[in-house]
């Protein structure tokens, strides 16, 4: 049934769907609006098996707060959890979005099963005695002491402290199989990756896109219009610290002074001397365990160093381009014609000598 309903909402538009909920009656057609299930995407449900962290990372407008109110709704009602967390990055946060929110706690839950809200308190409590309360993840503290079967942590990638976290999870102790989802959009945070590849994380991303029929008109083009002017501004940086570190590298190669041109080789063997005595024992002192991995890193920026320095004299001159007014070939191919050449009066010369030396004898 949920199948054939997903079927229905998808290919049915807005007014279609709207006809069919008119035919039923008013019970029916609470109880179909709510029934979560049959309007979700696959990725905005539980996943399957077992895990401790379900870590929902996707684009804005792709339904993470609506998924995440839908899961706490289920647990709360179905009496799967009894007390529950709601973290988000500020205070405002967790009572704007996740709880008076569109797509918050409020807003989902049907007439019949009203979560009562004490605003003053920072709680929320079903009928069936289901709590779930409120904190901030920029004050830490806060989770230290209290103790959840299920968390609903949102905008994590955003948290200020990962401090908060660390205390969320140390407070998910009740219940036979306490469980924590996280909604966020992508960061680059370390924590967060660890979190990712965590063995008890189950990871889904998604796509704004894939949200599209319940987005603003133009929302995706904007949105899209700002992910490549991004992309472009990244590319533009990448290209000038590309053309910064070549300018510095030609510079050396090309230096007046002896120094200049060798350092980098100066400055390598000394710290490949250290390391290998260090590594005997023969120094007063003893370096880092990173002294070999600086080492690696050292020599392998030595090394394409010195290719850049060898080619760039090339490059300048044209014999890899052709030159200013040749064709794409034609500067290399006129550089192997003339190795060629001198090559051959290389050889015949030396013939020519060798005879000579044949003929005095």
């Amino acid at each position: 049934m949920a199948d054939a309903w997903r079927r229905f909402v998808t290919g049915a538009t807005p007014v279609a769907i709207d006809e069919f909920l008119a035919t039923l009656g008013p019970g029916e057609a609470e109880r179909l609006v709510h029934a979560w299930p049959l309007w979700a995407r696959q990725a905005q449900l539980p996943p399957p098996g077992t895990w401790r962290v379900w870590l929902l990372m996707a684009g804005r407008g792709f339904g993470k707060t609506r998924a995440g109110a839908e899961w706490v709704r289920q647990l709360a009602e179905t009496g799967t959890a009894g007390s529950i967390a709601l973290v988000g990055d500020t205070a405002d946060d967790v009572r704007q979005v996740m709880v008076e929110g569109p797509s918050g706690l409020l807003a989902v839950a049907p007439s019949s099963c009203r979560p009562r809200w004490q605003r003053s308190l920072r709680r929320l409590e079903w009928p069936n005695g289901a709590v779930a309360r409120c904190y901030a993840a920029v004050d830490p503290e806060q989770l230290r002491g209290p103790e959840f079967d299920h968390a609903w942590a949102d905008e994590i990638g955003k948290w200020p402290d990962p401090a908060a976290w660390d205390n969320l999870m140390l407070a998910l102790r009740r219940g036979r199989v306490p469980r924590c989802l996280a909604t966020t959009t992508p960061r680059p945070r370390r924590w967060l990756r660890d979190l990712a590849a965590a063995p008890d994380t189950v990871l889904v991303c998604g796509a704004t896109a894939e949200n599209a029929a319940n987005l603003a008109p133009g929302f995706l083009a904007a949105m899209t219009a700002l992910q490549n002017e991004a992309l472009a501004l990244a590319l533009a940086l990448e290209r000038e610290r590309l053309a910064a570190q070549a300018a510095i590298v030609s510079a050396e190669a090309g230096g007046a002074s002896w120094p200049q041109r060798n350092w980098r080789p100066i400055t390598m063997l000394s710290f490949l001397g250290l390391v290998i005595a260090d590594a005997f024992g023969m120094l007063a002192f003893r370096l880092a365990d990173q002294a070999w991995l600086l080492l690696q890193i050292g020599l392998g920026g030595y090394f394409v160093g010195r290719s850049v320095e060898k080619i760039s004299p090339q490059i300048a001159n044209g014999h890899l381009n052709g030159g200013h007014n040749g064709g794409h070939n034609g500067g290399a191919t006129k550089s192997v014609k003339t190795k060629t050449t001198g090559n051959l009066a290389t050889r015949g010369a030396a013939t020519r000598t060798k005879a000579a030396r044949h003929a005095g004898k």
